[in-house]
């Protein structure tokens, strides 16, 4: 506990407590080992159901750090949980399902009856940056959506044929450049079967390469240019059967 106090003090103190003084939320204070904080309302759901929020956040845990290639994962994580997109706005400025900031520690997610944002996916940002750095946003995008497996619950390459097939395939190259402009409906799951892709085909030293060094520099260090890498992927795909998807 003397070590979480530690980095309580010296990392993101700011930022932590506009979030935990919010004079909108009553906040329950709990505990998973020594370095997760889980922090959620009075009376919500996930207070109800208090014990199977801390179990899937402590699976996820694990689970990202499986997928990292990681022993463990001991640096802070505060772990902010709201009922609804509302919510979420009032405590952060915006609506979304779940964000992360690596740099204060902290995710917040909504645990619900009908939304659960508690997967890898924003514990995978958190922990990526903190252990492997900071990255171009949209290789950081898709190894978060790929750390999940799926996209809405649907397997990443079938989904991805089934986007190319409906005429709303973006290239990777404009993801890259500006993707933020694009819907992310569209976007994550590409970019998630494209990091599988790259992933099993080259393997994770090929990940890291383009985490650290950016699309820009990936000819001079694995040989090829991110459009060649594309070529593969769609090649690949061209394979991929797919039914029953209502996306």
């Amino acid at each position: 506990m003397i070590l979480f106090l530690y980095y309580l003090n010296v990392f993101g103190q700011k930022r932590l407590n506009n979030l935990r003084n919010n004079a909108n939320f009553a906040w329950v204070v709990d505990s998973i080992e020594t370095n997760v904080m889980v922090y959620y309302e009075m009376n919500s759901y996930a207070e109800k159901h208090k014990t199977i929020l801390k179990e899937r956040i402590q699976y996820h845990i694990k689970s990202t750090s499986d997928f990292m290639g990681l022993e463990a994962y001991n640096k802070p994580i505060h772990y902010f949980i709201v009922e609804n997109r509302s919510r979420m706005k009032l405590l952060v400025g915006y609506e979304t399902n779940g964000l992360a900031n690596f740099k204060n520690h902290l995710v917040a997610a909504i645990f619900s009856e009908k939304i659960n944002a508690v997967t890898n996916h924003e514990l995978f940002h958190l922990m990526a940056a903190n252990s492997w750095g900071y990255p171009e946003t949209w290789i950081n995008e898709g190894m978060a959506v790929y750390a999940d497996a799926q996209w809405y619950g649907y397997h990443l390459h079938e989904l991805s044929k089934y986007l190319i097939d409906n005429d709303t395939f973006i290239s990777l190259d404009n993801m890259a450049k500006k993707l933020r402009k694009y819907d992310a409906m569209l976007t994550y799951p590409l970019l998630g079967s494209f990091a599988k892709f790259i992933d099993e085909t080259y393997g994770r030293a090929t990940i890291q390469l383009i985490w650290l060094k950016g699309r820009k520099q990936m000819k001079k260090h694995i040989g090829k240019h991110l459009d060649e890498l594309e070529r593969e992927w769609l090649e690949m795909l061209q394979s991929v059967k797919y039914k029953d998807i209502h996306y």
